[in-house]
This record gives structure tokens, sequence and C-alpha cells, in this order.
């Protein structure tokens, strides 16, 4: 809370946000805001499907370029993707050399040190990267409700969140972990987040 109050927070996704990149970027942004941050942006290069301008709009989300919208001197995290920026699945991103925090479920941990490495990153200071769940968003949610911050969400705010677990998990049967089960009832108790 002590690196984050009275900050900024660039929040990184891959190039073409996807709905577990989105919602657990919804997710990172309202912990950072309760723990104090002024200002957090979600940086994503372009929607790759009609799903996914609607879950944007439902949600209220507001995505910025991840070059020219980015806050100069904000702590750099990223969701559903892993460091640096400028390979895979951020190509076109200009690079970053610190990160505040890093959550994905793809990667492996000891291929992201090792590209840390190469192109000139200095320091992830948290990193959960390698995560055994299904979907990023149900990890962020963990968080979120670790931190007291799933009441305060928004019925699109959970419902981008919810969608992130179902899409990474295809609707719930591939991949899916008694953590993205859980984490997507959670998500989809009221009524008005089902709709």
């Amino acid at each position: 809370a002590k690196a984050i109050r009275g900050r900024g927070a660039n929040v990184f996704t891959q190039w073409v946000g996807d709905p577990d990149a989105l919602g657990s970027a919804v997710l990172l942004t309202a912990i950072l805001r309760k723990l104090g941050a002024e200002e957090v942006r979600i940086l994503t290069g372009s929607l790759g499907h009609p799903q996914n301008r609607n879950l944007v709009e439902l949600a209220g989300l507001k995505l910025l370029d991840p070059n020219k919208d980015r806050l100069k001197r904000g702590l750099n995290c990223m969701v559903d993707t892993s460091p640096p920026l400028g390979m895979l699945a951020t190509t076109g991103v200009q690079a970053v050399r610190d990160y505040f925090f890093v959550a994905d479920h793809h990667a492996d941990p000891a291929e992201v040190e090792e590209n840390c490495r190469a192109k000139g990153v200095r320091r992830v200071r948290l990193a959960f990267v390698g995560l055994a769940v299904g979907s990023t968003s149900a990890f962020m949610a963990v968080l979120a409700a670790l931190f007291d911050v799933l009441d305060s969400l928004t019925p699109g705010e959970k419902a981008a969140a919810a969608l992130g677990v179902y899409t990474d998990t295809s609707a719930l049967p591939h991949g899916a972990t008694p953590l993205d089960f859980k984490m997507f009832e959670v998500l989809t108790r009221s009524e008005e987040t089902q709709d």
C-alpha cells in the first residue's frame, strides 16, 4: 500500500485484449484504487472480437494505447501476459525496465526470467507467473476478495471478470481448476451480473 498510495499505475494486457486480460485488468484496477492509487490506466492495443468490444462497453472500461497513453512515472503492471513488453503477445509495445506487479497463468517462470534478463528488465517486484489456474481472472478475483473490493465492483465489472474465467476455460470444462469454478460462482451470484 505504501508503494501504491498517491501514485499512478499502468496495467498492460496483451496487445489484443481478450476477456481474461480485460477481466484481470478490471480487478487489478479496483485493488490498486483501494490501496490508494490516484490514477490507473488499462493499456490495450486493440480488440479483436465483437464480444470484447461489447465487454468493454458493458463494463464501462476506458482502454488506452500502451505506448502513447501510459503514465510516465506510473507503476507498471501486467495481467494475463508476462514481461518483457515487446515480445510474444505484446509485440509493438515499447519496453519498460521495472515492473511492480505481474499475474499470468500462461508463462513458464524460468522462461520469463530468462527473457527478462535478455531484454534488460531490472526488476519485477510482485511476480505471479505460471499460475496453476485456468484463467488469470480467477486468481485476480481471489486477490480482489482478499482486499475486500469485490462488493465495490459494478455488475458490468463483475461480469467482465466472470467472462474472463469463462472464456479462458472454454465455458469451464477445459483447464478449469476448482478455483476457477469457485470464483466464477462468486462473481456471478447476483442476478444483475448474471444478466
